[in-house]
């Protein structure tokens, strides 16, 4: 039973990520002349609240993103609604250790060519893994962290 859940949670976790891992990253040149970044972090459930709590995670991207001189917009803030930080993160566990997924989007608006409007994910980068119980939450956000510099990176490049 223990290789079973595992196993799962492996499974559930590639199913999570398959959007990060099989999208093709449209370009980072698509974020230029976006001068303030609005942060919507997944409310977690359960286990994935145990390994890094919302509040946490969102702590965590607001810290590295204004460490480099990123503004954020604030949540109470809706006229920029349309281009954001999604962040997502996904955790199972069993006796083994805990099987979690992170992804980060960027979505702005995008209009259609038949002339309507939508929300499309314009640059992604996602991860999964497993780790023992004593040292997931570490993990996990060392991995986290490296994601977001990735973004910084990429933002910062298409806005200098």
């Amino acid at each position: 039973m223990k290789l079973g859940l595992s196993m799962s949670a492996v499974i559930v976790c590639l199913l999570f990520c398959a959007n990060g891992i099989y999208a093709q990253d449209i370009s980072a040149k698509t974020m230029a002349g976006i001068n303030r970044v609005q942060i919507v972090v997944e409310e977690q459930e359960d286990v994935a609240s145990g390994v890094l709590r919302t509040a946490e995670l969102k702590s965590l991207v607001e810290r590295k993103l204004r460490g480099r001189g990123i503004q954020l917009t604030p949540d109470s803030d809706r006229s920029d609604r349309y281009n954001y930080l999604y962040v997502n993160m996904m955790a199972l566990s069993d006796s083994t250790g805990v099987s979690w997924a992170v992804s980060l989007e960027f979505k702005q608006g995008v209009t259609l060519l038949n002339g309507e409007f939508a929300t499309a994910t314009t640059w992604d980068k996602a991860t999964i893994g497993t780790s023992p119980h004593s040292g997931v939450k570490s993990h996990v956000t060392r991995v986290t962290e490296g994601l977001l510099d990735q973004f910084i990176i990429d933002f910062l490049l298409a806005n200098r």
